[in-house]
């Protein structure tokens, strides 16, 4: 970033006289010391450390993309994802995988979700695990995103996929616990959230591995068996541990976390037999509500970590995790508006010829189809002429 950019976009106030460096030393009220007018800046907020070689000048420039000046942030300029703008910040929404492009470095905050965890017979889905990455500093490159899917529902589900960003790595959600009379007979696996536990006292619910991570974030146990046979337990959120089932209703989803208005990493609802329970498991945060028999069943939401509910009948399949999410923020002026289309002619005929009408009094003529093709028209009189009927 150049020093005439930062003190135009910070408005900085400062007599219009001298050097860039000069101005951004004044606005910044950061005059004293000796030597260059960058240099001063630099050596009154500490920061000639770590800002490579080169001259006061090149050191400064450092140190405004590195956020040492005001407590500011140097404009990023990125792309990638879908872009949306809210509170003050540009916003690149990741909801399958694709590369950040960083032209401009600076700083950004990230969120980061795993795709959720498949639910099964009867344990609900655990959620994928999440980080939230404060704000870090990013310079121009590529980045790759990697969203994981959300695992399939099933008699025995199956576990949601890692999401990777910044070299840090989210885990997917573990699938739910099943049923002595399922093909396999197993407890909530382990995840980013651990699935919930199966419809029989050996099948125990699985660990939330997310927060023990060497990347570390938030995940949480599944939900054990409740001493009650055929309800299976919640899998487990991002904000809390999955329920316990019982005679009442299978164990709820555990509860996810906000970041900035996205609801993300809820638990899958433990599924219940009718016979045994009067209700499925409750979900939130994008988990998928457990069936009481498979009736009112849900899958994880994607977009969201989400894990899938549990169906609560011993051969019947839960429902599939939600998938993953990357969320990049930073602060910056709202995204400019699209460039305008060029109009064209569109019909629901085959395409023909590019139709261009003259300055010449006259008309075109064809005994053709008219298709989809880009029309010139002038401010000249002239008239299209066709024997065809021609339609919207």
């Amino acid at each position: 970033m150049s020093l005439r950019r930062f003190f135009r976009d910070n408005e900085l106030d400062a007599p219009n006289v001298g050097s860039w460096a000069r101005r951004v030393a004044a606005g910044l009220e950061k005059t004293s010391g000796q030597g260059s007018w960058a240099r001063r800046v630099v050596e009154d907020v500490n920061a000639e450390n770590d800002l490579g070689p080169g001259s006061w000048t090149t050191k400064l420039k450092s140190a405004i993309r590195q956020e040492l000046l005001s407590g500011g942030g140097a404009t990023v300029i990125a792309s990638g994802g879908n872009h949306l703008y809210a509170d003050g910040h540009r916003i690149h929404v990741f909801a399958s995988s694709n590369d950040f492009e960083v032209v401009e470095g600076g700083k950004v905050e990230c969120l980061i979700v795993a795709g959720g965890g498949g639910g099964s017979s009867y344990g609900g889905g655990g959620a994928g695990g999440v980080i939230i990455k404060e704000p870090f500093a990013v310079s121009a490159g590529t980045y790759n995103i990697n969203v994981g899917d959300g695992g399939s529902g099933g008699s025995s589900g199956s576990d949601g996929a890692d999401t990777t960003a910044f070299g840090l790595t989210a885990i997917g959600g573990g699938s739910g616990g099943t049923h002595p009379s399922t093909a396999v007979t197993r407890g909530g696996n382990d995840g980013g959230s651990g699935g919930g536990a199966g419809g029989s006292g050996d099948l125990g619910a699985g660990a939330g591995l997310q927060p023990g991570s060497t990347d570390g974030g938030s995940g949480s146990d599944g939900g054990p068996y409740g001493a009650v046979e055929n309800v299976g337990g919640g899998g487990g959120g991002a904000g809390g541990s999955g329920g316990t089932g019982d005679a009442t209703a299978a164990g709820d989803g555990g509860i996810g976390i906000d970041w900035n208005g996205y609801q993300v990493g809820g638990g899958g609802g433990g599924g219940g037999f009718s016979g045994n329970t009067s209700a499925g498991g409750a979900a939130s945060y994008g988990g998928g509500a457990g069936g009481l028999g498979g009736t009112g069943i849900q899958p994880g939401v994607d977009g969201t970590g989400g894990g899938g509910g549990g169906y609560g009948q011993s051969t019947s399949s839960g429902r599939e995790g939600g998938s993953g999410i990357v969320i990049i923020r930073y602060p910056g002026d709202p995204w400019p508006p699209p460039p305008p289309q060029p109009a064209f002619f569109q019909t629901d005929q085959d395409v023909g010829p590019a139709m261009t009408l003259t300055d010449q009094s006259g008309y075109f003529q064809t005994d053709q189809n008219v298709g989809l093709a880009p029309a010139v028209l002038t401010d000249q009189p002239a008239y299209f002429q066709t024997d065809q009927n021609i339609q919207e």
